[in-house]
C-alpha cells in the first residue's frame, strides 16, 4: 500500500515538473531541486521493492512457522500420550522388569526418547524462525517510517509547487497576449502599405 501511494506521488511530481517547465520561469536551482527530489523518490522506490520481497519472505516464514506449530502440538500430544501410557502401565512395567529382560522394554523406551527429541528439534526450530521473523518485521517497520515521512515531504513539495505554479500562470498568460499584440503589430505595416498604395492609385 505505501509503495502504490509513493509510486503516485512521484508520478504526480514528475507531471507537475513537466507543467513548471512549460511556464519556462524555473530557476537552475529549482530545476535542480526537482530534479533530486525524482531521483530520491526513485532510490526510495527501490528500498519499498525490496521492503515488500522481505515482507513476502516474511509471510512464508509465517507460514512455516504455523506448520511447526502444528507439527509441536501434534508431537507433544504423542509424547503426553506415551507418557500417559507408561504411568498406566507402571505397575506392570515394574512386575515385568522383575520377570523379563530389559530388553523387553527397550522398545517402550525408544518410543519415549524419539518423541522427545522430535518435540525438541520442533521446538529449536520455531524459536529460530520466531528470532527471523522479529528480524525482519522491526527491519519492515523502519522502512515503512522512513516511507511514511518522506511521502508526508513529498506533499508538502507537491503543494509548493502547485502554489508556485499558481502564482506564476499570470506570466504564461501575459506571454500568449504580447504573442498576440506581435502578431497585430507585424500586420500593421503592410495594412499602411497597401491602404498607401491604394490612395496613390
Amino acid at each position: 500500500m505505501v509503495f502504490e501511494q509513493h509510486k503516485s506521488a512521484r508520478t504526480e511530481l514528475e507531471k507537475l515538473q513537466a507543467q513548471a517547465s512549460g511556464v519556462a520561469l524555473l530557476t537552475p536551482e529549482q530545476v535542480q531541486s526537482l530534479t533530486a527530489s525524482l531521483q530520491v523518490l526513485t532510490d526510495e522506490e527501490k528500498q519499498l521493492l525490496t521492503a515488500q520481497q522481505q515482507e513476502q519472505q516474511s509471510l512464508n516464514w509465517l507460514t512455516r512457522l504455523d506448520e511447526l506449530q502444528q507439527e509441536a502440538s501434534r508431537r507433544q500430544q504423542a509424547l503426553q500420550q506415551a507418557l500417559a501410557e507408561e504411568e498406566k502401565a507402571q505397575p506392570q512395567l515394574a512386575a515385568l522388569s522383575l520377570a523379563q529382560p530389559a530388553r523387553n522394554l527397550r522398545p517402550h523406551w525408544e518410543r519415549i526418547a524419539e518423541h522427545s527429541a522430535a518435540l525438541a528439534h520442533t521446538r529449536q526450530q520455531i524459536e529460530e524462525v520466531n528470532t527471523r521473523l522479529q528480524s525482519t518485521m522491526a527491519l519492515r517497520a523502519s522502512i515503512r517510517h522512513h516511507a511514511t515521512k518522506q511521502s508526508v515531504e513529498l506533499q508538502q513539495q507537491q503543494q509548493s509547487l502547485n502554489a508556485w505554479l499558481q502564482e506564476h500562470d499570470r506570466f504564461r498568460q501575459w506571454n500568449n497576449e504580447l504573442a498576440g499584440w506581435r502578431a497585430q503589430f507585424s500586420q500593421q505595416p503592410a495594412i499602411a502599405s497597401i491602404c498607401g498604395n491604394g490612395s496613390n492609385s
